[in-house]
């Protein structure tokens, strides 16, 4: 892993602490797809193209059917060579791929179930999911299937209740509000004082990232706000996660991102803006770490005061 470092200054303390003695750090090396388990529902139309089973390189991908496959009778069409052998037992098909595949790579794989019903599939390149497990059901009114999407339908509807819960919560948060106004520029000049800005450029990213400490609508809290540009050709960047974590007790700080949108397309500038509050007393170092969605982690701010 290749992780450049530039090391500053502390930053003068003011009647209030800040955050001083940070160490930036880049760590954008190979990135890894989240691996992903869930339903395939086959269409009954013969018109419908072949469902994509996303891979990557030294991942077992599985395939499961309500039917056993036969073992003779599963193959990949000429790319034998890219990948290990199939592993057909049971009701499932184990697939995995020797080395990554090329974006624009379209894999055909046939699987024949034991009687006699032939499936196709295509295999492609995982890009920010690999398929790990994929639960195939041939008759969408089946016993199983019903079952299946009754239950990935309970997990949607907690999933956008608990979306609807953060965003509630979020409306009530003055570091969410602060975050907002300064993403949107809202804000005056004598609204905070920049403390500290440093830039790092890679082949894929270039990006500028200042420390704000805010004075005059909301003394007391602190902003880093990070300008990147995604200067890769064919790949967005994704925000996924930020952390903000003790170094002592590994415990998390709340701390509020905001950003115009989760994603930067290729080519094209974003701005994500971090907001936390200051401590009133000092109690050690902090991380500050910015993720992709992909669970890569790009840069990190290393022992920070608060």
């Amino acid at each position: 892993m290749r992780s450049r470092h530039l090391y500053w200054i502390p930053l003068l303390l003011l009647a209030t602490l800040c955050l001083v003695s940070a160490t930036i750090a880049a760590s954008p090396t190979v990135s890894r797809p989240r691996p992903l388990h869930r339903s395939l529902f086959l269409s009954e139309e013969p018109k419908e193209p072949a469902p994509e089973i996303r891979v990557a390189a030294l991942t077992s991908t599985t395939l499961r059917f309500e039917i056993p496959p036969s073992p003779s009778h599963t193959k990949i069409g000429g790319w034998e060579a890219r990948f290990e052998p199939l592993l057909v037992g049971g009701y499932s098909v184990g697939i995995v791929a020797l080395h990554e595949l090329s974006p624009k790579d379209r894999v055909p794989l046939t699987v024949t179930l034991m009687d006699g019903t032939v499936l196709p599939f295509t295999l492609v390149p995982a890009q920010e999911t690999v398929d790990t497990q994929v639960d195939v059901f041939l008759h969408t009114e089946s016993l199983h299937a019903l079952k299946r999407a009754l239950k990935d339908e309970r997990e949607e509807k907690e999933k956008l209740q608990a979306e609807l819960l953060r965003h509630q919560q979020e409306a009530l948060s003055t570091e969410h509000a602060l975050a907002t106004l300064i993403l949107n520029k809202a804000l005056g000049k004598g609204a905070y004082k920049k403390r500290q800005r440093w830039t790092f450029q890679e082949p894929a990213l270039a990006t500028d990232i200042d420390l704000l400490l805010t004075t005059g609508v909301a003394p007391g809290y602190v902003a880093a706000v990070f300008t990147i540009t995604n200067k890769s050709q064919e790949q967005p960047w994704t925000l996924g996660e930020v952390r903000l974590t003790s170094n002592a007790t590994g415990q998390r700080k709340p701390c509020a991102v905001r950003m115009h949108s989760p994603s930067i397309a290729p080519g094209q500038t974003g701005r994500v803006v971090i907001v936390t509050s200051l401590l009133q007393e000092q109690s050690g170092l902090f991380l500050l770490e910015v993720f992709r969605e992909n669970g890569l982690r790009d840069f990190a701010l290393i022992n920070l005061t608060l």
